[in-house]
């Protein structure tokens, strides 16, 4: 089984090699059949070869990883199905009902990431283009001290081409740094909303409230409030902003009055007695 799982991905990877080397071949060819007008109508030189390597490159990562995916996890449905009708046919037919639900949700979520990826390519080789000019006239532009303006025109390309990503994040443990706690996690909670995580004992909800808290820093990916990231934030006046009350709250050996300015100082007396 391992022989034929590698020998496939060996396979996949040469065919989408040959595949992205005949793709620009043939998008080359018919560049330089295209008549001038089209470079000055249509599009430019730079944005045509820029299109050239990112996109075959996409082709190539789709053939060589997505369609060995993609065969393996029809044969594991397939045959899934075949042996579930051969032990109770009943419940196969059941279970069925749900295959045009999940085409329905995989289909609503596929169309609006084409349409960001799109746009986020589109705007990562305009901003390669304007790269390519800076540096190909970089004399001109340090002689007319242009170099902060033609960073700012490379950094609105750039935002474009964020504003139409979907951000993740990612973390693991600390003390246990292979072993990851979320993967892919985007979560986004409006201002006086109340949200809730539901999930079973142990799988690290509270985690995402020690981010808000800042008692460590995801791997990658970032914890915003208000727009601003939390490592702009004082520590302290996150602190007093915010506080965890866990399933099971741990008082110290005081007053309930001491317990409470422990975490936050100034505090009026009559909202003390409130809380």
């Amino acid at each position: 089984m391992v022989i034929f799982f590698i020998l496939g991905i060996l396979g996949f990877t040469a065919l989408a090699c040959t595949i992205r080397l005949g793709a620009r071949i043939s998008y080359m060819r018919t560049l330089l059949r295209q008549d001038i007008e089209f470079f000055d109508t249509q599009t430019t030189m730079d944005v045509a070869i820029g299109r050239m390597f990112g996109d075959t490159i996409l082709i190539q990562e789709a053939i060589g990883e997505k369609v060995g995916k993609f065969i393996q996890f029809m044969s594991t449905f397939i045959g899934g199905f075949i042996i579930a009708f051969c032990k109770g046919w009943l419940l196969s037919l059941v279970s069925r009902a749900c295959i045009p639900a999940l085409v329905i949700a995989g289909g609503s979520m596929s169309l609006p990431m084409m349409k960001m990826w799109s746009q986020g390519q589109v705007a990562y080789v305009e901003a390669g283009y304007v790269v390519e000019q800076t540096i190909g006239a970089i004399r001109m532009v340090a002689s007319f001290i242009g170099e902060n303006k033609a960073a700012e025109k490379y950094d609105s390309k750039l935002q474009i081409a964020y504003a139409s990503t979907v951000q993740q994040g990612l973390a693991s443990c600390i003390a246990r740094p292979e072993v990851q706690i979320f993967s892919g996690l985007l979560l986004h909670v409006v201002s006086v909303q109340t949200a809730a995580l539901v999930g079973q004992s142990e799988t690290e909800k509270s985690t995402v409230f020690s981010f808000l808290e800042r008692f460590y820093d995801p791997d990658a990916g970032e914890v915003l409030i208000d727009g601003f990231t939390l490592k702009m934030l004082k520590l302290k006046w996150i602190g007093g902003k915010m506080g965890l009350v866990s399933q099971e709250p741990i008082l110290f050996a005081t007053t309930l009055k001491e317990n409470i300015l422990f975490g936050k100082e100034m505090i009026l007396m009559k909202r003390l007695e409130q809380q």
